[in-house]
């Protein structure tokens, strides 16, 4: 699941496999459906886009929009819809 360090997170589709993993895995890990707010809180403190091979917080929607109008993507509000509910690009 790629999760290297302590407090580290990361979103996941609720697949079979997944919740198989997550089920094997419990007793270590704490898991369940973020909310909006939650996620907004995590992308606006901690979100990062790669730019040029370097990371740059999620501070600027021009940065989402020049990296992500492709998927629909124009600003930081359109990266917390998706990963609340995600789309085609995101699966």
């Amino acid at each position: 699941m790629q999760l290297t360090k302590k407090n580290a997170g990361m979103f996941m589709l609720s697949t079979e496999d997944n919740v198989r993993r997550l089920l094997m895995t419990e007793n270590f890990i704490t898991y369940g459906y973020p909310n909006r707010t939650s996620i907004q809180e995590l992308i606006y403190k901690r979100g990062f886009i790669e730019v040029g091979g370097k990371r740059e917080a999620l501070t600027n929607n021009k940065i989402v929009e020049e990296r992500l109008s492709k998927y629909n993507v124009i600003c930081v509000e359109d990266i917390v819809h998706e990963l609340e509910n995600p789309g085609d690009d995101f699966i």
